[in-house]
């Protein structure tokens, strides 16, 4: 839950001490320790015990540079980025401290090569692109595809993306699942955690602040002698951002330990853990203000109304309402601070490494991942009412929503075991370092939905036998709760989330408990678990056990070298739904392919050959039930790297092509809700947004980091990105609003009793009010106050609720017929088909080009420290991010005569145009005497604040959807640090 400002500030205060406690308890030479160690360990003395480096530890490359040397995020075993043929784009614990990353996916897809957001469907991610709108979305596109699950230590990772306790970070481009299984084509992002490292010493303490009132503190310990060694990390934050109310309040501890038990054998055990919580931010909110009959006056409907907020404040049409209170910094709040999720993430994670001498090294490690989330949710939203319109009983602006609650959890177990030899063949010619390797990952998905029911006095909840079997099993789910507002969002919670009961002001009593129960009716091939009830419900496992090999050979004295390896994966998804069960196997393989020839001491020609398969971690769904197929890339990349013997500079230029089949891709809620409307009979289950399209994508990339002087780091990528949809992707509209009626034309229950309404829609509450039968033709009639709205692409009807088509009677008969997924032309009501689409919609065109990046990307950044002279201590950099030819996402342009009326549609893509922005910091480094340093930054984002608003189109239609800003509006950020 909430904590408040007090309590995050005691903690920041306790971890202040954190690394003063630690020096005075026992380490007293840590007193004069001013400076980092060198990575190279001093020469052993005569007797002494050598303890060779692990082939599986990545060797530091220096505190202070933004170049990396190594990698073991292709082989698992440690290879030479310049040797392998492969191209990676590393982020160093030194950039990252420059940048003052906080988060590992902002960081890459900001600064990352060709790099964009992924998971999240194009048009989605456009709408929702600023701070606090993607709450633990971990995904991350590269070379314009998918690259699948992000890995921690090549691990399966469960959502803590902050970087408090990651020392470095490895994007791998291209389908590489030689090592990491399941991803996608576009690559693999690896973060590696803080390591405790023996004979080291390190301990500092770094607060910061910045232009929102935001406040952070991370402590970070370190000690180790010839045996043993420990690492501490602790991570208490308040973060907030630009936007009313939006927040996310944090902590997060992480502790790594490792033991040399023998000059052969190394233990570490880790475990790492973050409590967040967050007010979500709602982008997609509404203007709600109907037609309506008020005190006997019929009033005509807004004709804003339906319209997004923040389209209407882009138009200027925002004035009126709410007193003029409706600004960009308020229009993605309006949900208000119950609309939130409370994420408990803890990892755990240990290996022991073992040399048998000179016949190899051998690895075992496992990993337990627990993440759960309770999101507070906001259901039957009615966005921002009108005063007295679409059932707002206050005299005023309002919300109203039913409060509720949906768990997810996640459970994930790791199991590997990695056997490294190297050894030499034809008398020396060949140097190779050889895996074999086996993996085993599992991961279990558990949801279930949550809402209030009425209760008795006891608190037990009250069950209606007559509706036992409805869709609440009998129960009375807690009304819509309306809350007037005057100035602006709802900035307190009505009630606290996950609530056990609820007290209305009319004395009821409602309680909190799942909407399903399991085991209630016998077992059947349409509901295994034997549920009863509705509402989002699903178990899902994945089993995934791998086996690999590779090796990497140097060949005639470095002339070239060869790297040649094998996956095999065996993979199962299960998924027990209400209704349903599913079931996917397959059992991909991928290999792994390339040369680099050593042309001169500078330049290193290169040519690989991959390809990579990636089944949805759980069994996934298109909006009509289908079950996404794992999706199959395979990849060609030719380059050069570039290896000067003066070192100053470092880095590859690749040209690419990958082909990826099935590639999993999430189209737009709204999209999948006009395939598939949540109609009076709700949706055809099961369907979520996932579907199969084929995608190509072909370019090129140039990675460089340099240090062209003793205190000037530099880090300039530059990328090319071409893709096209290979497959064309439709699907037929579904009614799922059939009601029952006499055959008259009139409406019933399923009882055939008549469905009654008063005349005046205003009066539903009267009990002696006049009433009348619902009927077909009052439906159609535009002029009667029961006229019928429908949506212009799917026919559902939108105003249900208010025409109350989704009543219950007394004797558990329903309006709605309970069918779903039937032909649009079993619509009952007068659809016209405004927008032309002849019941089908189309979401992806064979030919058209992909989305979610831009075609041209180039980042420079640049570090300089001066060391002397009467600036020494001081530090300034920064970085300009250029993006043109942005292709955001594919839509459909409905094609009007002079009427109006649709004649045609044809496909467009949206282009937000090119961006430049330049980010900037400076930072200052005094010595406080001979034990400390304090380090002071500023960061400032968007040094130009140049942010223009951009006017995003309906997917469906082309008309105007949303806003947005082009880019977040300069910001600033303050970081201290203090280090003995």
């Amino acid at each position: 839950m909430l904590r408040d400002h007090a309590s995050s500030r005691r903690f920041l205060r306790a971890s202040f001490l954190l690394p003063f406690a630690a020096a005075l308890a026992g380490w007293p030479d840590l007193v004069g320790q001013t400076s980092r160690p060198a990575s190279s360990p001093a020469s052993p003395a005569p007797g002494e015990e050598v303890v060779q480096l692990s082939p599986f530890t990545v060797t530091a490359d220096g505190s202070d540079s933004y170049t990396a040397l190594n990698t073991n995020s292709v082989t698992r075993f440690r290879s030479e980025l310049a040797k392998l043929p492969v191209s990676a784009d590393v982020f160093t614990e030194k950039f990252m401290e420059d940048i003052a990353a906080l988060s590992i996916e902002d960081m890459v897809v900001e600064y990352g090569t060709g790099t964009g957001i992924g998971g999240a469907n194009p048009s989605g991610t456009a709408e929702a692109n600023r701070p606090g709108d993607r709450a633990a979305n971990v995904n991350i596109k590269i070379r314009g595809l998918d690259s699948g699950q992000m890995r921690v230590n090549s691990f399966g990772a469960g959502g803590i993306d902050d970087t408090f306790a990651v020392e470095r970070v490895d994007v791998v481009r291209g389908p590489q699942s030689l090592l990491n299984g399941g991803v996608g084509g576009g690559g693999v992002t690896n973060s590696v955690t803080k390591r405790a490292r023996f004979e080291s010493r390190l301990a500092r303490f770094q607060i910061r602040t910045d232009d929102n009132g935001s406040l952070r503190g991370v402590a970070d310990y370190g000690f180790g002698t010839k045996r043993f060694a420990i690492r501490l990390a602790a991570l208490n934050e308040d973060m907030r951002y630009s936007r009313t109310l939006l927040s996310t309040r944090s902590e997060g501890y992480y502790g790594q330990i490792a033991v040399l038990a023998t000059p052969a054998t190394t233990l570490r055990v880790e475990a790492a853990m973050k409590k967040s919580d967050t007010v979500n931010s709602s982008t997609g909110t509404t203007l709600n203000a109907p037609a309506a009959t008020i005190n006997g006056v019929r009033l005509p409907a807004d004709p804003r109304n339906g319209q997004r907020l923040r389209l209407l404040i882009a138009q200027g049409q925002v004035s009126d309402i709410l007193g003029g209170n409706v600004t960009w910094d308020n229009a993605d709040s309006f949900r208000g601070v119950y609309f939130g999720q409370d994420r408990d993430n803890v990892r755990y994670e240990g290996s022991v490494e073992h040399r048998f001498g000179s016949w190899g090294t051998l690895e075992l490690a496992a990993m337990m991942d627990l993440s759960s989330m309770d999101r507070g949710e906001t259901n039957d939203f009615t966005n921002l009412v009108a005063p007295l319109r679409n059932n707002n009983p206050h005299n005023a602006w309002a919300i109203g929503y039913t409060p509720a609650n949906t768990h997810e959890s996640f459970r994930r177990r790791g199991y590997r075991g990695n056997f490294v030899a190297e050894f030499e063949l034809f008398d020396g010619k060949a140097k190779t370092q050889a895996i074999l390797g086996a993996q085993y990952e599992t991961v279990y998905n558990r949801r279930r939905q949550q809402t209030y029911f009425l209760a008795d006095a006891s608190g037990a909840i009250i069950v209606n036998q007559a509706q036992i079997n409805n869709a609440n099993v009998g129960r009375t789910i807690i009304p819509v709760q309306w809350f007037a507002l005057t100035d602006g969002p709802q900035a307190t919670m009505p009630f606290p989330r996950r609530a056990p009961e609820i007290a209305l002001a009319n004395g009821q009593k409602y309680i909190l408990a799942e909407r399903v129960f399991l085991g209630e009716l016998p077992q059947t091939q349409n509901n295994p678990l034997g549920v009863r009830g509705t509402g989002s419900f699903w178990d899902q496992y994945n089993y995934t056990d791998s086996y690999f090999a590779a090796f990497s050979t140097d060949w005639f004295g470095d002339r070239f070298t060869s790297l040649l390896g094998y996956r095999r994966n065996n993979v199962e998804n299960k998924r027990y739904e209400r209704t349903d069960f599913k079931r996917s196997v397959n059992n991909p393989g991928s290999i792994n392919l390339g040369f680099n020839f050593k042309l001169n001491e500078s330049l290193r020609p290169y040519y690989g050959y991959s390809n990579a398969y990636n089944p949805p971690d759980i069994v996934q769904f298109g909006p009509d039930g289908e079950v996404t197929r794992t999706s199959k890339s395979v990849g060609h990349e030719l380059g050069v790297k570039f290896t000067p013997p003066s070192g100053w500079f470092s880095g590859s230029f690749s040209l690419y092509s990958v082909d990826s089949q099935d590639e999993q891709v999430s189209i737009p809620t709204d999209v999948r809700q006009d395939v598939n409307p949540p109609g009076i009979n709700g949706e055809n289950q099961p369907t979520q947004n996932w579907i199969n399209v084929d995608r190509t994508s072909r370019g090129a990339e140039l990675i460089l980091t340099a240090k062209p002087a003793r205190n000037w780091d530099s880090r300039l990528t530059l990328s090319y990105t071409d893709g096209t949809v290979g497959s064309d992707k439709s699907y037929p509209i579904f009614y799922n609003d059939q009601f029952h009626t006499n055959g008259s034309g009139g409406v019933t229950y399923s009882d055939g009793s008549p469905l009654l309404v008063t005349l005046d829609p205003s009066q539903q509450a009267n009990a002696t009010a006049p009433r009348t039968q619902l009927t077909i033709a009052m439906m159609n009639d535009p002029a009667n106050p029961y006229f019928a709205v429908l949506d212009p692409d799917s026919g559902r009807i939108t105003n249900a609720a208010a025409l109350r088509l989704n009543t219950t009677n007394a004797a558990g008969a329903t309006v709605g017929t309970g069918r779903t997924g039937l032909s649009l032309s079993a619509h009952q009501l007068r659809f016209t088909d405004p927008n032309g689409n002849g019941g089908v919609l189309v979401v992806a065109k064979a030919g058209e080009p992909t989305s979610g990046y831009a075609q041209y990307s180039a980042n420079l950044s640049n570090s300089y420290r001066f060391a002397e002279g009467p600036l020494r201590g001081l530090t300034v950099g920064g970085s300009a991010l250029f993006r043109a030819g942005d292709r955001t996402y594919a839509y459909t342009q409905v094609i009007r005569d002079a009427a109006g009326v649709a004649t045609g549609t044809e496909r467009r893509m949206l282009s937000l145009g090119d961006s430049f922005r330049v980010n900037a910091f400076v930072s200052y480094r005094i010595k406080l005497g001979k034990r400390y340093e304090w380090v002071t930054q500023l960061n400032v984002s968007n040094v130009l604040d140049d942010h223009g608003i951009v006017i995003l189109p309906n997917e469906n239609t082309g008309d105007p959807r949303t806003a947005r800003y082009l880019t977040e509006p300069r910001s600033w950020a303050w970081t201290n640090t203090l280090s003995f």
